[in-house]
Order: C-alpha cells, then sequence, then structure tokens
C-alpha cells in the first residue's frame, strides 16, 4: 500500500509539471495562431500571397522547443500513470508503460500505439476490466486525431517549402491558402494539446480518487 500512495504522489507531481508545460505549448502555438491569421487575413485582402513566411510551429525554434518540453513530463507522467496501475495489480495491461513510451520514438507504431494505449490507460485508471480497455474514450479519440491532422498539415507545408527552395520547380497555389492551412493546423494542433491537458487532469483525478484504481487493482 505504501508503493502504491507514493506512485500516486510522484503521478501528481508529474500531472502538475505536465498540465503546465502543456499549458505553456499551447500559448506559444496561440501566438503562432494569431500571426497566422494575420498573415491570412493580409493575403486575402491585397490579394498578395507571401508565400511560405509562415512555416510550421512545429518547425520553429520556438515551436519545437515547446514540443520536447512538454512531451518529457507528459512521458513521465504516462509512465508513471500506466506502473500504479501495474504496482496495483493490473497484470493484464496491453501496453506496459515502458512499451508506451518507446513506441513514441518509433516511425509508424508512433501512429496508433501511443493512441491505444493512451485509451487503455484512461479506461483501466477508471475501473474498467480488462475486455473494457479497448471502449471509446472521446477525449483521446479526440486528442489523437487533431495530433495527427494538424501533423500531416503541418509536414506538408514543410515538405511543399522545401520542394520549392531545393528544385527548380514550383508548387503554385492562389494567396491565402498555405496561410489558411497553417491556420487550420496550428488550430488542429491547440485542440490536441487541450484534449491532452484534459486527459491528464481525469486520469490523475481518477487514480487519487482511488475508486477507479481500487476496482483496477482488484
Amino acid at each position: 500500500m505504501a508503493k502504491i500512495d507514493s506512485g500516486l504522489a510522484s503521478l501528481r507531481t508529474r500531472s502538475v509539471w505536465a498540465r503546465s508545460l502543456i499549458g505553456i505549448y499551447i500559448f506559444i502555438h496561440v501566438l503562432f495562431l494569431g500571426f497566422a491569421g494575420f498573415v491570412l487575413w493580409q493575403e486575402l485582402s491585397t490579394g498578395f500571397g507571401i508565400g511560405y513566411v509562415l512555416l510550421a510551429p512545429s518547425a520553429s525554434a520556438a515551436g519545437l522547443l515547446a514540443l520536447v518540453a512538454a512531451a518529457i513530463p507528459v512521458l513521465m507522467w504516462i509512465h508513471r500513470a500506466g506502473s500504479n496501475l501495474v504496482e496495483g495489480g493490473a497484470n493484464d495491461l496491453t501496453h506496459s508503460p515502458g512499451w508506451t513510451v518507446a513506441s513514441c520514438f518509433i516511425p509508424v507504431i508512433n501512429l496508433f500505439v501511443p493512441f491505444r494505449a493512451m485509451r487503455e490507460l484512461a479506461n483501466r485508471s477508471n475501473g474498467e476490466d480488462a475486455w473494457q480497455s479497448n471502449a471509446d474514450v472521446a477525449d483521446v479519440s479526440a486528442w489523437w486525431s487533431c495530433w495527427i491532422a494538424g501533423n500531416v498539415i503541418q509536414l506538408w507545408l514543410i515538405l511543399s517549402y522545401a520542394f520549392n527552395v531545393l528544385t527548380n520547380l514550383e508548387i503554385l497555389v492562389p494567396p491565402g491558402v498555405n496561410s489558411g492551412l497553417a491556420v487550420f493546423g496550428i488550430a488542429l494542433l491547440i485542440g490536441s494539446a487541450i484534449f491532452l491537458w484534459r486527459i491528464v487532469a481525469a486520469v490523475t483525478k481518477a487514480q487519487q480518487s482511488m475508486t477507479g484504481v481500487a476496482q483496477a487493482f482488484a
């Protein structure tokens, strides 16, 4: 019991750090969104496309730094939350804490395993049995959908910019198209971060309450 109490205390601390850094990530990307909106308005009102002055936030130094800074405490939180379940007796988890964290760094696998692992973590922390671990969790689905879609848009902007710079060819689009895509992509990333903030808070609360945890640990 002392080990479980220690794990719950650690989870609470990591939750505070994770949500704080997610908050900073959101703030930085809100600034990007404001700039993207201004560029979009300028292009639409003047009819003049300024090209790729706006790149994906993740490609900028500030955006990348915010992503890395937020990812570290979030991954630490995920590992602790999963470890709490294992230490409490939930030995039938499909995704171990270590594998969940490692999967985030493996190409292709990181497109679906982190989502499934987070869904299992949310369900089991709320006392669901193993056979219910794959039940839909609205916030988890929204988090991952926004994250994938937002990054696909940002990747397209980066690749098209690189194509125009590094080749003699150019992808031409009407004024406002790229800026509009950037606005939409940034908004999706902000939405993803908000849903992740909610997931961290909800799972931490479920485990701290000991109601869902007690059932999962049974």
